[in-house]
């Protein structure tokens, strides 16, 4: 395990500023892109151009296994899952878990670029879909990913049902879903009943047999009923709960209430999935627990106010775009030397700016020449958080306690757990 987290630590890219702390995306075999290519990669088929996980025992797991289980919490980072073992002797999540391995998230750190990534074995840079909000040049606007709708909207999905957007076409690689489908296999998406009617889950969750929960208890029935019913294979389940993310956004990371949530998922898998499982059930079942990313404390007092700051904004072509963590700046001509005279006169040690185009040559949002959309849509600069720091742009206040996109440690690193069933 330590030697693991030691060759995270030390893989850094060159010809950009970095920072004690950042970690960088380990697509050569040790991020979710190499997860999302292994599962392929088990069920038969050729993952599409990206390595398979370093980690041979688990690659051969999913190999002998007809049915495989992936449940996503959210924001479950390896910081936290590791200090929740040592604080919690008695955790329930020792006894759970058969064996652990750290990997890394995409960067930036964040929901949509790495459920994109899980759903088509692609990093960012391919599959575009690089942040909570971007410029979509071709439209004209910059637009919230999740709700696929434009920036200065409240209305979800209005970008498809204005027709500006067709779900099939908006993200042109083929799914995992459609591959696995494709090659015999039937896949599953387990989730809060209404996320599936949203623009996100229209871009993911094609070809996708849909299950549904209300609760956590329903969850955990849910998913046990269906183990313990489709018993033959093969199949692909995928599971998300939300829960952690949206404490940690609301709280902060460093709350007992962020630690009871995870323990009573733990509990309740336990004794409502793994103790009902049948014999039959567990035959060739593999069951796998990891985060899309994790997450840090962004308290208001380190966050950095955008529309407050004229002399940030004065060179800026409009609002940043991207992440609170990973800020992208479209900056008017001539006007990047502003940008960074305000960063370095007025927050030295609280972020680091870096070219848009150099982060997208270092490999950080994944390996290879990138298509056109990713271009675009990554901006001239990129400021990524240090700390507990963040940047704001929104009209409403400010809510966020905890924020992720960014690459310090416990925003990027999380978890692979594969349960001891």
């Amino acid at each position: 395990m330590a030697d693991d987290l030691a060759e995270l630590l030390a893989n850094r890219p060159e010809n950009l500023p970095w920072a004690e702390g950042f970690v960088t995306p380990a697509y050569n075999g040790r991020s979710l892109v190499n997860l999302a290519a292994s599962i392929v990669a088990g069920f038969g088929v050729e993952p599409p151009g990206t390595p398979i996980l370093a980690i041979p025992e688990l690659v051969e797991g999913l190999r002998s296994a007809r049915k495989v289980v992936l449940f996503l919490i959210d924001a479950l980072g390896y910081e936290f899952f590791r200090a929740h073992l040592e604080a919690k002797p008695d955790s329930v999540w020792h006894g759970l878990a058969e064996s652990v391995y750290p990997l890394t998230s995409v960067f930036p750190s964040t929901t949509v670029a790495a459920l994109t990534s899980l759903w088509t074995a692609r990093p960012p840079l391919a599959h575009g879909l690089i942040a909570y909000e971007l410029l979509l040049k071709d439209l004209g606007l910059t637009a919230k990913m999740i709700e696929l709708t434009p920036s200065v909207s409240r209305e979800p999905e209005w970008l498809i049902r204005a027709g500006l957007i067709n779900p099939e076409e908006f993200m042109p690689l083929p799914l995992i879903s459609q591959v696995l489908a494709g090659a015999g296999a039937e896949v599953y998406g387990l989730m809060y009943g209404p996320y599936w009617r949203s623009g996100f889950t229209q871009l993911h969750l094609r070809d996708v047999k849909p299950l549904r929960y209300f609760t956590l208890t329903d969850l955990m029935v849910t998913l046990r009923d269906f183990l313990n019913d489709r018993v033959a294979g093969p199949f692909y389940l995928w599971v998300y709960w939300p829960g952690l993310d949206t404490l940690g956004h609301m709280y902060g990371v460093d709350l007992p209430r962020l630690r009871a949530e995870f323990e009573e998922v733990g509990r309740l898998l336990r004794d409502l999935v793994l103790r009902e499982l049948t014999a039959e059930a567990r035959d060739g079942l593999i069951l796998l627990v990891t985060g899309d990313h994790g997450m840090v404390s962004t308290p208001n007092e380190s966050t950095l106010m955008a529309r407050s700051e004229p002399d940030l904004m004065r060179p800026l072509v409009f609002l940043p775009t991207g992440e609170g963590r990973a800020a992208f700046l479209y900056v008017r001509p001539g006007g990047e030397a502003e940008v960074y005279r305000y960063f370095s006169g007025r927050h030295p040690d609280r972020f680091i700016v870096w070219p848009g185009r150099e982060a997208l040559r270092a490999g950080l949002f994944g390996p290879g020449e990138p298509p056109d959309y990713t271009w675009d849509r990554v901006g001239d600069l990129v400021v990524v958080a240090r700390g507990n720091a963040a940047i704001y742009w929104g009209i409403s206040p400010n809510q966020m306690q905890g924020r992720h996109g960014g690459i310090e440690f416990g925003e990027m690193v999380v978890p692979l757990i594969r349960l001891r069933l």
